[in-house]
């Protein structure tokens, strides 16, 4: 079951359950928004996920970096 109000989601129940749901919600969302407007939120979506997924990797990069440095410095000492 998938419950949406305002911004939170709440999804319960098997995955069979949820990916039927899920794509019964797209074809209503699309036949709702037109085929531009739900492409547009597809993509506004997905370009959120991938920012995140940026964000992840850079922190990971600086930290790799920081611990270099660190590790430099002790043997530099």
């Amino acid at each position: 079951m998938i419950k949406s109000d305002f911004g939170t989601i709440e999804i319960n129940g098997s995955e069979l359950v949820v990916i039927a749901e899920l794509t019964t919600l797209l074809v209503a969302l699309r036949d709702v928004l037109g085929e531009k407007k739900y492409n547009t939120a597809l993509q506004r979506a997905n370009d959120k996920v991938e920012h995140k997924k940026d964000t992840e990797i850079l922190k990971s990069e600086r930290m790799a970096e920081v611990i270099k440095a660190i590790l430099s410095g002790m043997e530099d000492k």
